[in-house]
């Protein structure tokens, strides 16, 4: 992956570089590098990863913070994730809040309605970085409804304006802006330089 850092140097005096995956639907053919402290900050998992699929990401991973949320495919709780679904953490400087799930259309775990979400999102105060399986709603409002997103997730955007908001579900990597947000989609694996 090319990138190449002063092993001395912080994220004051460096750009953070992430790891981000999310949708892997087969894992024969998903390879990853093995992640090192000296070219990578954190790990990133945007949900519907399968159990051993995610479990060789997270030995990949190991040697550097790894944080996600889950997807709607699955399972209610997955070892070894950190999840940050409703939570808030602060990782040298940079907070970061996730939420995980999809729109509800079975009774499922990580289905959520747009009430719930709504509920959950008032309690998560602004943050550097939000990470969702689902992406927001004004960029999916096109999709079919499974893969729309929450208007919830826009109402946050518009009140907090978090720097960046990363997430999974379409299966396409983009990148847009929602006001002052950088709103990047992620499908399988992606290398990102967050800039600050």
């Amino acid at each position: 992956y090319g990138t190449h850092r002063d092993p001395h140097s912080s994220l004051h005096d460096a750009l953070p570089i992430l790891f981000a995956i999310s949708d892997i639907h087969s894992s024969d053919d998903f390879t990853m590098p093995e992640l090192n402290s000296e070219e990578f900050d954190l790990l990133i998992t945007l949900g519907d990863i399968p159990e051993n699929t995610l479990d060789y990401i997270l030995f990949m991973g190991r040697r550097i913070q790894d944080y996600g949320v889950h997807g709607n495919h699955d399972p209610k709780d997955m070892p070894g994730i950190n999840d940050l679904h409703c939570k808030v953490v602060v990782f040298k400087g940079i907070k970061i809040s996730g939420f995980g799930g999809a729109q509800k259309y079975k009774d499922h775990p990580n289905h959520y309605t747009e009430r719930e979400v709504a509920k959950g999102m008032k309690k998560i105060p602004k943050v550097d970085v939000f990470i969702s399986h689902s992406p927001p709603y004004a960029v999916s409002m096109n999709e079919d409804r499974i893969h729309q997103g929450f208007k919830a997730f826009d109402e946050y955007i518009e009140k907090k304006s978090p720097k960046y908001w990363l997430h999974g579900h379409l299966e396409r990597n983009y990148e847009t802006m929602i006001g002052q947000t950088k709103v990047i989609g992620i499908a399988g694996k992606r290398l990102l330089t967050l800039e600050f």
